[in-house]
């Protein structure tokens, strides 16, 4: 990789099983102690993102903060600030969902596709005369 460190190690989307075996988490302590990576922490949602929360080990989480999806923003974000854990926004744009015009069964984002439809956000969109990337 041609560096002498990571900035940030995440474990993504894997389940507190994973998160509770022994020595995971140390071994991660591990590496930043060592400087091998400087920060790491947790990408997924729910139950899981919040047991890894609770470890209280995560230097930085990620979880989905979209138009479509927001419960990171009054769910997670309270609890991470309290204890000092930074936040990266995953999937900034919910997958997109507007490239269908019909349901996209089986797709990534098909649940931001059908949240889409029950916001109405076509209409929104055309009475606010901007793209959909633009919209915050």
């Amino acid at each position: 990789m041609h560096t002498e460190y990571i900035d940030i190690m995440l474990l993504h989307s894997c389940s507190r099983f994973v998160l509770e075996l022994p020595g995971i988490i140390d071994a991660l302590n591990d590496a930043v102690i060592a400087a091998k990576i400087r920060a790491f922490g947790y990408s997924g949602e729910n139950e899981d993102l919040q047991y890894a929360l609770s470890l209280r080990r995560c230097s930085v989480i990620e979880t989905s903060v979209n138009l479509f999806d927001q419960r990171g923003i009054t769910g997670i974000l309270p609890q991470a600030e309290q204890q000092q854990v930074g936040m990266i926004a995953k999937r900034p744009l919910g997958n997109a969902p507007w490239r269908y015009s019909n349901h996209p069964k089986g797709e990534y984002c098909e649940v931001y596709w059908e949240r889409m439809r029950r916001m109405n956000m076509q209409k929104v969109v055309e009475q606010s005369s901007l793209a959909w990337d633009e919209l915050d």
